[in-house]
């Protein structure tokens, strides 16, 4: 399993960062003390409420084009085409549903959207980001600040960031996983994964010091981080299966791992399972698949399922980006 980020970093110098100690971004009003989701043998026989929750979605066209779905129950789809049509590999969506952030030939934006899901504003926050597909963007908890691997030159690849309006541009620290960045509800841990059987890599914005997750060894996504930064939902890998820098996937069986003891973590939802990510609040959501649409059911910190959504059955292809409450 080969990386190809070396190949597809763009030559020549690039601007160089400085080094800053500190968040640039407000930490959560309430940090979670655990996102253990733990197997419960009541959790099968629950009888969740359904709920009105929602999801932003990515789209991706014949030509390239990549497109922004959102989706709530009882309401008619709003579909947005991203950078007027471009082609775009690289993007990532707020927490908070109305804002993407998106790479194209080296350079960060960011497009709002009203409810409506027309855009108001687009903005590039910084030049210098990597070309590679799987070097993607990630938003911050509050959707203030993104995130993103820079091409700068180093021996262990530079993770950057900016506010979404394009100020305080700096580095957060180097890290070997720059793939699929994933950003902990606390706001403290950023983790990717670094392609070939280099694992996945947490990168404390606290410390600007990085460490690879025990029990790992391959892997080509990263979906998300529990809260305090200790689990982590992956698409897991065997030697045989291709792997490198690999395109956001539409959907994947999901593993939770716990990143310093290397131990699989239980989901406790039946079904074929296509995808999963964890909310700042420490609850889980879990994609599963279906023959007529796919359903997402939420899983509380303490394991018990909470509440089913039936998906718009004309978003069964397209990639869960973002769950809106």
């Amino acid at each position: 399993m080969r990386s190809l980020r070396g190949a597809l970093t763009a030559a020549g110098a690039v601007t160089a960062l400085t080094l800053v100690s500190g968040a640039a971004w407000e930490p959560a009003a309430t940090t979670p003390t655990a996102a253990a989701v733990t197997s419960k043998s009541s959790a099968a026989a629950a009888s969740p409420a359904t709920g009105q929750a929602g999801g932003v979605y990515m789209r991706f066209g014949a030509k390239g084009t990549a497109q922004v779905v959102w989706a709530r129950p009882g309401e008619p789809l709003r579909v947005a085409t991203l950078g007027g049509g471009k082609h775009i590999t690289q993007f990532a969506v707020s927490p908070d549903g109305t804002k993407v952030a998106w790479i194209h030939q080296g350079k960060v934006h960011v497009t709002r959207y009203n409810a409506t899901g027309r855009a108001i504003g687009d903005r590039t926050i910084a030049t210098d980001a990597g070309h590679a597909p799987c070097e993607t963007p990630v938003f911050s908890p509050n959707s203030t600040t993104v995130a993103y691997p820079s091409r700068a030159k180093s021996a262990v690849p530079i993770i950057a960031a900016a506010k979404a309006d394009g100020t305080g541009r700096h580095v957060i620290g180097r890290s070997e996983g720059s793939c699929h960045l994933a950003w902990s509800g606390d706001g403290r841990y950023l983790a990717g994964y670094s392609g070939g059987t280099g694992g996945v890599h947490l990168l404390d914005v606290r410390t600007r010091t990085s460490r690879k997750a025990v029990g790992i060894k391959y892997a080509n996504h990263v979906q998300s981080l529990s809260p305090d930064g200790r689990r982590v939902i992956v698409h897991r890998l065997t030697p045989a299966d291709p792997g490198g820098d690999g395109l956001w996937p539409f959907g994947f069986p999901p593993s939770i791992v716990d990143t310093k003891t290397g131990k699989k973590v239980t989901i406790p939802v039946r079904g074929t399972l296509i995808g999963a990510m964890y909310l700042k609040d420490g609850r889980l959501v879990v994609r599963v698949q279906g023959r007529a649409h796919h359903t997402l059911v939420v899983v509380g910190a303490d394991g018990e399922i909470q509440r089913r959504t039936a998906e718009p059955a004309k978003v069964r292809q397209d990639a869960l980006a973002a769950f809106l409450k």
